[in-house]
């Protein structure tokens, strides 16, 4: 089971995607715009985004069904479905992720 200290996405701690106006994403899944290429160059939005920095920062812990989950060692839960539109987390906030981990739970244990 993940450690509640630890990060819940490393895809986005490692990697970026930019698309073809610039816009830099945090993951190719999701049409969360954190900075543009235009504006400013890629080395200051990977290390000064304040939008990446949240997203690349979420612990399990910051999600609070996730601390109480047991189920957790089965998630692969993304940080981009608890962010609203405004980069705020959103906790208690179940998705499909909450359900496949139940499904696979009853499948392995």
């Amino acid at each position: 089971m993940p450690n509640l200290n630890e990060l819940l996405c490393s895809e986005c701690r490692n990697s970026i995607v930019i698309d073809s106006k610039g816009n830099v994403k945090p993951c190719i899944k999701y049409q969360y715009v954190v900075g543009n290429i235009f504006d400013s160059d890629i080395f200051d939005i990977w290390n000064n985004s304040s939008k990446l920095n949240s997203i690349q920062n979420i612990k399990w812990k910051d999600l609070d069904e996730c601390e109480k989950c047991n189920n957790r060692k089965y998630c692969h839960r993304c940080p981009l479905t608890n962010f609203d539109d405004n980069g705020i987390i959103l906790n208690n906030r179940k998705n499909i992720e909450c359900e496949l981990a139940n499904i696979r739970s009853e499948i392995y244990d």
